[in-house]
This record gives C-alpha cells, sequence and structure tokens, in this order.
C-alpha cells in the first residue's frame, strides 16, 4: 500500500479505473486535494494560477465533455463517488468559477 505523501491525482485516477472505487482515505486525500487547489485558485487567480489541462485518458474515463482541467476531473470524480446531497456539485462550483474567470465559454 501506497502511503499518502506518494499519492498523485493521476494515481488515485489509476487505482480508481482499475478498481471503479476508492478508499475512504483516497476520497478524503482528493477532497483534500480539491479544496486546497481551489482556495489557491482562487487566492492567486491574478497572479496566473497554473491550470493544469487534464490528460486525454483521465478526461475520456470520466466520459464528461465538460472536465478540461485537472481540478474538473477531481471535481467530476468526486462527485461520481461521493456525491453531495443538497448542494451544488464541486463539477458546477469549479466549472462556474472557471467561467467567470474568462478560462471556459
Amino acid at each position: 500500500m501506497k502511503s499518502t505523501e506518494n499519492w498523485t491525482i493521476e494515481s488515485i485516477f489509476e487505482d480508481w479505473i482499475a478498481k471503479k472505487k476508492l478508499s475512504q482515505k483516497k476520497l478524503s486525500w482528493l477532497e483534500a486535494n480539491l479544496r486546497d487547489s481551489f482556495i489557491e485558485m482562487d487566492r492567486d487567480f491574478a497572479k496566473h494560477y497554473p491550470k493544469t489541462v487534464a490528460p486525454n485518458w483521465m478526461r475520456s474515463e470520466l466520459d464528461n465533455p465538460n472536465c478540461l482541467f485537472e481540478i474538473q476531473c477531481v471535481a467530476e470524480l468526486l462527485d461520481i463517488l461521493k456525491p453531495r446531497e443538497n448542494d451544488i456539485t464541486r463539477m458546477i462550483k469549479i466549472s462556474d468559477f472557471l467561467k467567470e474567470r474568462g478560462f471556459l465559454k
């Protein structure tokens, strides 16, 4: 088992692709990563926050044509595996933010 310090978004996606599920620890790690990335993106957007375009394999596994950036893929995966009740989806929140900043149409 990999320690959390060796986890990456890509490695967690690969685990999900192989098993079609993730452990609670990995889901929590993704939630924290998404939250921290969003905070950083919101704070540093004026300084040209580096928006990482997701690799094609990651985007195609999610089968959502609206996923372009890595942060959107993380949001979409969390929405699939750990949906929120009574709240907008993470994907909509991130996508709306990117639209407001002119990075999505």
